[in-house]
């Protein structure tokens, strides 16, 4: 299977493109090429938990916290001289390429993606927009064959 170095290319499409480098029952490794303005909107792993590291470029990564029957957001930035981000079951976030170049980063789940839930944040409450149940051709994130 390729590596990141040889999916560089990935990065400079006008959309997301992703390639899958590794898989086994218990977990999946994607590279994925962001453009700048490329974002995925606020979504879950449908139960998987997730470790994310930017190669190439820079990502920022906005996660939703609930402090008690308040939610709050929290940014962050990584890139490849920060730490991976680490992605428990339960987290809700979206991800975006600010630029001015692209990114590239690796994704890898556990146990693999079988859904992903995307919501939108109205007046303080978080609202399930829609569940997309992903078959190896779609994943991750949206219904364009990678």
């Amino acid at each position: 299977m390729a590596g990141a170095g040889q999916l560089a290319h990935l990065a400079n499409g006008a959309e997301r493109e992703w390639r899958l480098v590794a898989e086994a029952d218990a977990y999946e490794a994607w590279v994925i090429g962001w453009p700048a303005g490329g974002a995925l909107e606020l979504h879950d792993h449908g139960g998987s938990r997730g470790v994310v590291s930017v190669v190439a470029g820079s990502l920022v990564e906005t996660s939703v916290a609930h402090f008690g029957d308040r939610l709050a957001l929290r940014t962050r930035t990584i890139s490849a001289a920060t730490s991976p981000l680490s992605i428990g079951v339960e987290r809700i976030h979206d991800v975006t390429n600010p630029g001015p170049g692209p990114a590239l980063s690796i994704h890898v789940y556990s146990p693999r993606l079988t859904s992903m839930t995307f919501f939108e944040l109205v007046h303080d409450e978080l609202r399930s927009r829609r569940t997309e149940y992903l078959g190896a051709a779609e994943r991750p994130g949206d219904r364009r064959a990678s």
